[in-house]
């Protein structure tokens, strides 16, 4: 991936992405489930210049980190500060929704349409020409959507086959934490409700 297109500032990547893949998944597993969407956060800065893990409940998406996108003049957490905690609702049509409803990544242009103009806003300058979605999903529940592009630069998102992959894992590791909460729950009111039967 380095030396291709033109120059400019671009972030130093990693030279061996899949030792770095074959890491992160190592942690991901060992890691509290709060933990997980930094790391999905923490892979995206090698692929993209700008990005944003949106949580996904209740027909929202909700900004839960970022990175890149600081424009002169703005503070240092800029598209960070823009978009956590921020909900943008899951308009029918937008990126976002289809993202959520298929289950499925997208790469390619991010038109400007009503339904996106949400998600562009909170991007900021520049806008971008093309992106990527990638769902942190498990089975049929969709956790999160990782955002990411290379709008300062123009450069194309390139291969996200190592990405998808994490994703796919995270939204695994996600489901299993989720999983084990619920039984531990469970658990506890049993043990509380059974002297009474």
């Amino acid at each position: 991936v380095a030396g291709q297109g033109g120059g400019g500032r671009r972030p130093v990547r990693a030279v061996d992405h899949l030792s770095l893949l074959r890491g992160l998944v190592g942690e991901l597993h060992a890691e509290e489930e709060i933990e997980i969407p930094l790391l999905v956060l923490r892979l995206a800065t090698e692929y993209f210049e700008r990005g944003v893990l949106f949580a996904v409940r209740d027909n929202q998406a909700e900004g839960a980190g970022a990175f890149g996108g600081e424009s002169e003049g703005e503070p240092a957490n800029g598209l960070d500060g823009r978009v956590r905690g921020v909900a943008l609702p899951l308009l029918a049509g937008s990126l976002l929704e289809t993202a959520v409803r298929t289950r499925a990544p997208y790469v390619g242009p991010i038109d400007s349409t009503d339904p996106n103009a949400p998600l562009i806003d909170k991007l900021g300058a520049p806008p971008p020409q093309e992106g990527a979605l990638l769902p942190v999903s498990a089975g049929r529940q969709v956790f999160a959507v990782l955002y990411g592009d290379n709008a300062a630069s123009a450069r194309p998102v390139g291969d996200l086959r190592g990405l998808e992959i994490f994703v796919a894992q995270a939204g695994i590791a996600l489901q299993n934490a989720a999983l084990q909460r619920r039984l531990s729950e469970l658990a506890a009111g049993g043990r509380g409700g059974g002297a009474h039967a």
